[in-house]
Order: C-alpha cells, then sequence, then structure tokens
C-alpha cells in the first residue's frame, strides 16, 4: 500500500469514527438543552468552555512528546521512558488538583462548575495525551474504540437526560466525570504497555524531560492562544447578555463544536503523515485540499439542522440563524486547526504561530466589543466570530504558505458566499441549490492547477 492510499484508508477510518462521535455530540446537544432548564444547560456550558483550557496545565508536556516521538511507531517507543513520563503527568495532575480546590475554598468560589473543571482536567490530561500517543503511532483503530466506549456512555447521560434525572447541573457534571473516567481507564488498558511496569527515574532523565518542557512549551501557548480564539465569543456573550441568552448562544456554538470534534480527528491524523513525509510540500497539498473537500461538504448540513429543529425543538429555534452565521467559519477553522496548526510543528515555527494568534486574539476582543457597542445583539458576536476567522486565515495563509493556490481561494469563497446568500425561505430549495452550485465549482475548478506565489516574509 503505497503512501496516498494509506492516508485515503486512515482518512477513512478516522472520517467514520468522527462521524459517529459528531452523531452522538449533536444528539447531546439537543438532548441535554431539550430536557433541561436554560439554568441547568447554561451552567453544563461554562463547564465546557474553561475545559478547553485543560491543556495549560500539563505545562507543555504532552506538546513536548507529540514533538519528540511524532515519527515513532508504538513498538519504537521507549517503553520505561514513556511510563516515567505519564507518571511525571499523574503528579503534575494531582498537585494542580490540590492547588486549584484549596483556592476554589479560600477565594469562597461558589460557582460549582468551577470545581467540576478543576476535578476533570486531569483526566481529560491523560486521555489527551494518550490519545496523541495512538494517533501520531497510527494506532486509528484503537483509538475509535476508545472513542466508542465514551461514546456509548454518553448515550447512558442522555437517557439519563430525557428520564429528567438532572434537576441540577451538577448532577449533569457529575454523570460527565464518570465518561471522562471511563474513557481514561480504557485509554489506560490500550495502552498499557507504555503505562504500567518498570519505569525510568525521572532525575535520571533530566535533560531529556527538561527538553520536553520546553520543546512543547511554544505549542502549548500556541494552541492555548487559538482555543481562547475560538471560545471569545462564548466568553463575551457569557458577560454580557443574560442567561437565555447564553443558552441560545451557547445551543448554536455547541452544534458547530460537534463539527468540530471531526476537524479535531482530521488534525489528529495530519500530523503523523506531514512529520514523516519525505515530500513534504507534496502532501501538505493533499492534505490542504482534503480539508477545503471537507468542510466544504460538511456546510450543507446546515440545513437538515435546521429542519430538524423546526419540527422537533422549537424551544432552541431562535439558534437557527446562529447557527447559520457560524457554520461560516467551518472552512476556515479546519485549515487554521488541522493544516497551519500541524505544518507549524513540523516546521518548528510555532513562534510565529503564537504570534500571529496573539495578534488575532487582540482584533478578535476588539471586533466582539465593537459589535456589543453598535448592535447590543449576540448575533453581532456571532459575526465578529466569523470576520475574526477569515482575518485568521488570511494571515496565515500569506504569512506561512509559499504558494497561494488559486483553484482553493475560489472553492473556499465560492462555497462561503453560495451559502452565505442562498435564501432561507425553503430549506430543501436551499439544500438543492447549495449542491448544484458545488458541483458546477468543484467541475469549473477541476484542473485548475496553477498557483500564485505568495509574498515571502522575512
Amino acid at each position: 500500500m503505497n503512501n496516498h492510499e494509506e492516508l485515503k484508508r486512515d482518512f477513512g477510518i478516522v472520517f467514520v469514527s468522527g462521524i459517529l462521535t459528531v452523531l452522538i455530540t449533536n444528539l447531546t446537544s439537543v438532548i441535554i438543552p431539550l430536557f433541561t432548564s436554560y439554568e441547568v444547560y447554561a451552567g453544563y456550558k461554562i463547564y465546557s468552555v474553561y475545559m478547553t483550557y485543560s491543556g495549560l496545565f500539563h505545562f507543555g508536556l504532552i506538546n513536548g512528546v507529540y514533538l519528540k516521538y511524532g515519527k515513532c511507531m508504538y513498538s519504537e517507543l521507549p517503553a520505561e521512558k514513556m511510563r516515567g513520563i505519564f507518571r511525571l503527568l499523574c503528579v503534575l495532575q494531582i498537585a494542580f488538583v490540590v492547588i486549584n480546590i484549596t483556592l476554589i475554598k479560600l477565594l469562597g468560589v461558589t460557582e460549582i462548575a468551577y470545581l467540576f473543571v478543576a476535578i476533570n482536567i486531569p483526566f481529560i490530561n491523560i486521555n489527551c495525551y494518550y490519545t496523541l500517543v495512538n494517533q501520531f503511532t497510527k494506532r486509528f483503530k484503537l483509538d475509535a474504540v476508545v472513542q466508542l466506549i465514551q461514546n456509548v456512555i454518553m448515550i447512558g447521560v442522555m437517557v439519563l437526560a430525557y428520564m429528567g434525572c438532572f434537576e441540577r447541573y451538577s448532577y449533569l457534571l457529575i454523570a460527565i466525570t464518570v465518561v471522562n473516567i471511563t474513557t481514561c481507564i480504557s485509554q489506560l488498558f490500550v495502552n498499557r504497555k507504555i503505562t504500567f511496569g518498570r519505569c525510568e527515574a525521572i532525575e535520571d532523565n533530566k535533560d531529556e524531560i527538561s527538553a520536553l518542557f520546553s520543546d512543547g512549551r511554544w505549542v502549548m501557548f500556541s494552541e492555548l492562544a487559538g482555543i481562547a480564539l475560538l471560545n471569545i465569543d462564548l466568553i463575551f456573550v457569557q458577560h454580557f447578555f443574560d442567561i437565555t441568552d447564553f443558552a441560545f448562544y451557547s445551543f448554536a456554538s455547541s452544534v458547530i463544536n460537534a463539527i468540530y470534534a471531526l476537524i479535531i480527528y482530521v488534525n489528529n491524523i495530519a500530523y503523523p503523515y506531514l512529520v514523516r513525509s519525505k515530500d513534504l510540500k507534496n502532501i501538505s497539498e493533499k492534505i490542504y485540499d482534503l480539508i477545503i473537500k471537507l468542510g466544504i461538504l460538511i456546510m450543507p448540513t446546515y440545513y437538515l439542522i435546521s429542519i430538524f429543529m423546526k419540527e422537533f425543538f422549537a424551544k432552541y429555534y431562535p439558534s437557527v440563524k446562529i447557527i447559520r452565521i457560524l457554520y461560516l467559519t467551518i472552512v476556515f477553522k479546519m485549515l487554521i486547526v488541522c493544516f497551519y496548526g500541524n505544518t507549524c510543528k513540523v516546521n518548528k515555527t510555532n513562534d510565529i504561530y503564537l504570534k500571529i494568534n496573539i495578534i488575532v486574539l487582540v482584533i478578535a476582543i476588539a471586533l466582539n466589543g465593537i459589535m456589543i457597542f453598535l448592535l447590543g445583539k449576540y448575533q453581532g458576536i456571532a459575526i465578529a466570530t466569523v470576520v475574526t476567522m477569515v482575518i485568521w486565515w488570511l494571515i496565515l495563509e500569506i504569512k506561512l504558505n509559499e504558494k497561494i493556490s488559486l483553484k482553493n481561494i475560489i472553492r473556499i469563497v465560492g462555497a462561503s458566499v453560495c451559502f452565505a446568500i442562498i435564501p432561507e425561505d425553503n430549506m430543501i430549495m436551499g439544500l438543492c441549490a447549495y449542491v448544484f452550485i458545488i458541483l458546477v465549482l468543484f467541475a469549473f475548478t477541476k484542473h485548475m492547477d496553477f498557483n500564485k506565489e505568495a509574498k515571502e516574509y522575512e
């Protein structure tokens, strides 16, 4: 099997597993708000937003492992060293929990969501560590099994929500904690060879451990800046609008995040191929092209979601307009996270990626503030989010892409404009119109293989 065929096969495995995850996540996004109060759902979303910053609390260790061992297959990993790294990660997570719970008590924080954030972050980080190991060693099937276990348990959580068991959002967060613990245990079992047994003492490996933290911190900070950008809209809505508005916007954001789960899967498969590739330019172009196609093909799912919500989910139907606006970010998010995030790791340009992310974060804060001042509605926050994603993508495209493909630009812009201008009067007609225009667009650009050189920066 050649490299291109292997890439297609692994994308297929990841895509099927990702689609299942997207379906479960979408069901979760529907059932939890449908069968709980606005207050319970808003509390759950506060927890979810701040959980995205869990990566800050492994202090770059996981990213360092990802960079150092990203070219290794599972059998090539130094088992004793990996066990030592795992135990160090556990020590860091235990210390984090103790310190954070102490601070919560001392500061008199009454919002229980923050307590559950502190408790769950260690399980999320350990799960993230082993997920990355499974992905860069190409153990996609095993990772899909772990994901399947998590999805089955989430179905149980949805059944409990349907039965009205979550009168308080603390009950829901307890159930989510059980899911995270079970997933973590599954990862430990799947990766038992590099988890249990004799390990190399940390003091005997100080230099390498120090290098892991040092190399990983740039990736960690750049990813956290990216996460801040992806969540800045929710934070603004939480602080500047009432709890009902936050619930509506959070629901719309949850639908996009369900799609984002698939983006994460694509992201995890892209890096192993980039880092191992002898022809980085060729494989990069193929991955870039696949990401654009996948993003454009995902966009018409909006029409199906809209029809479903209108028929069965009137409680949150006001969120549909926000969902439509935020759907315009999907292709740009996929390129930013899956392509540029990974190529910066491979090319060791994480410092540049971090600087760009910080600049765009400042722009995003300004745009959100301006929209609140001008419109005073949370719809303005959604518009600011779309503009932010486009600016972010453009800066990365100009700064980091040696050659800008005119074919890809036409496809991205064409699909986005098409989606934005198609009327919403008839969703079925809208879906058919989008699919027809996209087919014409792809046929028109199929043999367009010339590139426009981008301006190179020092």
